[in-house]
């Protein structure tokens, strides 16, 4: 606080002359408000300084920056010794043809206190090169960063107005694809990265509608997006083709390209090497699944390699089997797999590295791909028919740990009441609910789900949680949800600094004896068992005489 003291005189307009209001502060817990008559019609704030650095709050420029920095927008008129500070009215109010270029940028430039043109900044952090303000009445004025975080207004702001930044965007690229490519150029990395971080499927894909590349049905340095590819790929075509390459002329050059480019099916070229990250964590797009070439020319080869028809032209079985057995010893260490096939064109070989397996690898260690995907994955069940995914999509218990072990115990025992409890004697009807819940949910939400039938069916009983919480059971599945969070680290801390500690703990993992030698201070020799500190032996005595007294 600057203020010693604050008074506040105030009347009414239309009021009578003698039904003014005080208001006075003196810098202590309590305020006065006494009538006053005699007052101007309106408000008067007068603010005495404290001594010392507040003084600063008197100075001309010092009040003007205030001004701007809090009240520059206020619809009224606001004046330091005559002069008007505010001079920029408040353009998100005024209809757009009221708006013209000039008010704009003086509006940026007073918004973000620079003199250049606009840099952009925003939310979500992939669009932060956008810059605005949003003037809402449904806002809430008691701000917080509770309120910030989890009001449903401002997330329904958030979502509207990134839906109209994408779309904005996508229409400006149909109207003039030439200067969106040229924005595209300075701008693709913030689109790249929102693909990488963006959790929702249907947002992730709105963001790859403003990716551009080169295309092997383009000419070189033309663009194309993932959606002109769509509306390009053959009848009955399910997948999107793409080729990472330093430059078109060694993609073209490439013998994965040559099998699939006789087969007339487009491929997308990736130049930069993030590309590559992209798409692995995009996934599908359109209902395609997104393929690498390298991959879909090894299932091909796979394909070939066991049609005897095909590749048994120029060579017999025995022959075969000696080259193979060839390449691996000659190899060694960095043979992997060999096939011989029909697929080649050119080429009289092609190697299958594992690069391709270590970047679908790299997505779910990054998290930028979640167990979710990976697990329950709909064009793998309905295309592939890998109907298991239905029934194993509850299996998946994360990372060992803690809380897996309490997962799986949790399952088994609910599970077990749950079954001798609530449908005891309908064994089908829980296996029934079982495979009907469990479909959209991997592990943990599937030991949440049993808890919080049974808590349901059990309202009444109360719950004792490791003897610290004590509660009925509907509030058993919070309980949980806190608990794993709680639990969220690696088993290691837990065997070796928190269970042992615990009641009736043990030390599972010790620590090697060199290390506590090079590392841990020297201890001193534990006492006898009858011996005190000092050398004096108390209790001896008493513990003679005991016997006596018996």
């Amino acid at each position: 606080m600057v203020a010693d003291s604050v008074v506040v005189t105030t009347r009414k307009v239309g009021s009578k002359s003698e039904e003014g209001l005080q208001w006075t502060w003196n810098g202590d817990n309590s305020y006065e408000i006494a009538e006053t008559d005699g007052l101007p019609t309106g408000t008067r704030i007068e603010i005495r300084l404290k001594v010392g650095d507040s003084a600063t709050y008197s100075e001309e420029d010092r009040i003007k920056e205030v001004i701007n920095k809090y009240s520059y927008f206020v619809s009224s008129p606001i004046l330091v010794n005559g002069e008007r500070v505010n001079n920029l009215n408040a353009i998100w109010t005024m209809q757009a043809r009221e708006v013209n270029k000039e008010m704009h940028e003086t509006f940026f430039k007073q918004l973000v206190k620079t003199q250049g043109k606009q840099e952009m900044f925003s939310r979500p952090h992939y669009l932060r090169f956008v810059i605005g303000v949003v003037d809402s009445e449904d806002i809430p004025l008691n701000l917080s960063r509770e309120m910030l975080q989890n009001n449903p207004v401002l997330r329904k702001l958030r979502k509207i107005i990134t839906d109209k930044i994408l779309g904005s965007l996508q229409s400006e690229m149909k109207k003039d694809p030439v200067k969106y490519s040229e924005f595209f150029k300075n701008y693709s990395i913030y689109f790249k990265e929102g693909v990488v971080t963006e959790q929702d499927q249907t947002i992730k894909e709105d963001v790859a509608k403003l990716l551009l590349f080169e295309s092997s049905s383009k000419k070189a340095n033309e663009l194309t997006s993932l959606g002109d590819y769509v509306k390009r790929m053959q009848e009955g075509q399910n997948q999107i083709y793409y080729m990472y390459a330093n430059n078109r002329q060694l993609a073209e050059s490439s013998p994965y390209y040559e099998v699939i480019k006789s087969q007339n099916k487009e491929v997308l070229f990736l130049y930069d090497p993030a590309d590559e990250v992209v798409f692995l964590g995009l996934g599908q797009f359109a209902m395609k699944q997104l393929v690498p070439v390298e991959k879909w020319a090894q299932e091909e080869a796979e394909k070939n390699g066991s049609d005897d028809k095909k590749d048994t032209k120029d060579f017999r079985d025995n022959e075969k089997k000696e080259l193979l057995d060839w390449m691996k010893e000659t190899l060694g260490s960095i043979y992997d797999n060999a096939l011989i096939t029909a697929g080649l064109i050119k080429d009289t070989s092609r190697m299958m590295n594992g690069v391709v397996a270590a970047l679908e690898e790299m997505p779910p260690h990054l998290e930028f791909v979640t167990p979710f995907h990976l697990y329950f994955n709909w064009e793998l069940i309905v295309r592939k028919y890998q109907f298991w995914r239905l029934i194993t999509s509850f299996c998946f218990f994360g990372s060992f740990g803690f809380s897996f072990l309490f997962n799986m115990i949790f399952t088994y025992r609910y599970c077990m009441m749950l079954e001798e409890g609530s449908f005891r004697g309908r064994r089908a009807d829980f296996i029934l609910s079982g495979i009907f819940v469990q479909v959209l949910f991997l592990g943990q939400a599937f030991t949440i789900m049993l808890v919080y039938i049974w808590s349901r069916r059990n309202p009444n009983i109360q719950m004792n949680f490791f003897g610290v919480l004590t509660f009925t059971a509907p509030y058993l599945p919070w309980v949980l949800l806190l608990f794993s969070l709680l639990l969220g680290n690696n088993a290691v801390v837990d065997f070796m600094d928190v269970f042992p500690f615990q009641e009736h703990g043990r030390r599972f993992l010790k620590t090697p004896q060199w290390l506590c030698y090079l590392f841990d201070e020297r201890r001193p020799e534990p006492l006898a068992e009858d011996e005190r500190p000092g050398g004096f032996e108390w209790g001896i005595e008493d513990a003679e005489a005991e016997p006596q007294n018996n």
